[in-house]
């Protein structure tokens, strides 16, 4: 046996009635991966995947733990559907998230695909933001009250560019809101002069809303190349 005796423990733990699986350490789970694989005990892949998995309440996504350094060990460890949850996770994350706390190192090819998968769901967002920029301007009656707009806008891209998600336009409707001139055109009417409608913030953000968290929970498609 070549394991340390804390990776025999945990390892042993799985065929003791009366123990119970340890918690997943991460400091040690990646041992315990590997004699999972040495031994062909699918249960403990199960085990590790379902204790870094949570389940968000409020939008019923399934959210990740550590979710860099769990697509660093499914992609080692070539488990497909972990690989897909953890980028999922990683599309909307905060560039906070970006973080290994783990020996191993990510596939250089993985990343370029989470980057530009990244990029994508940036470039979706960005295409609303831009577009409703250009009404809100349009529409907006002052100097002053147009700068707001832009400042805004300006602000929100910076938010995104960290965050690219639902949660981070969520975080801006109370702002936005204060933001005069917001929806209104010439005329007070919400219409500009070609006859558009210039929805209010929370119009907006409620209209967008369903897409982009259809969109956040797919799970991304993996290249045959990668797994």
């Amino acid at each position: 046996l070549t394991e340390s005796s804390v990776t025999l423990d945990q390892l042993l733990r799985f065929f003791d009635p009366l123990k119970d699986p340890a918690p997943i350490d991460t400091k040690t789970v990646e041992p315990l991966l590997e004699s999972a694989r040495k031994y062909q005990i699918e249960r403990i892949f199960k085990y590790w995947e379902e204790q870094m998995v949570f389940r968000n309440e409020e939008k019923q996504i399934a959210k990740v733990y550590s979710p860099l350094a769990c697509l660093v060990l499914a992609c080692h460890f070539g488990r497909s559907e972990m690989t897909r949850i953890a980028l999922r996770e990683l599309l909307r994350a905060p560039f906070k998230d970006f973080q290994i706390p783990t020996k191993g190192v990510i596939d250089t090819g993985m990343m370029s695909h989470l980057l530009q998968l990244r990029q994508a769901r940036l470039k979706q967002m960005m295409d609303r933001i831009v577009e409703a920029q250009e009404d809100m301007k349009t529409g907006t009656r002052c100097g002053d009250g147009h700068l707001y707009v832009v400042h805004s806008f300006l602000d929100l891209i910076i938010q995104l560019m960290d965050e690219p998600s639902w949660s981070t336009l969520q975080r801006n409707i109370d702002s936005w809101n204060e933001c005069n001139g917001w929806g209104r055109s010439h005329n007070h009417s919400g219409m500009l002069a070609s006859g558009k409608c210039i929805l209010s913030p929370i119009e907006l953000f409620e209209k967008w809303k369903p897409d982009i968290l259809a969109e956040e929970s797919k799970l991304p498609e993996l290249p045959s190349n990668l797994l």
